[in-house]
């Protein structure tokens, strides 16, 4: 989040120290939500090779989402 105060900029990530998992875990967007998603940085649909698939897979696995 990004604010403007008399010509400062000030920026505030309250996340970044937290992983992935857990994020998605405090938003708790349930799982048959999850599991329409992909992050796939080649196609419009999971290509399930790029670096992009592979890690959103793994955070899937980790929080126990069957794809």
């Amino acid at each position: 989040l990004i604010s403007m105060q008399e010509g400062g900029i000030r920026v505030s990530a309250p996340a970044v120290d937290q992983r992935c998992e857990e994020i998605i875990r405090r938003s708790e967007i349930p799982d048959d939500v999850l599991q329409l998603t992909h992050s796939c940085h080649i196609n419009d649909f999971a290509c399930g090779t790029c670096e992009g698939c592979i890690k959103h897979y793994a955070v899937l696995r980790i929080l126990g989402v069957n794809y």
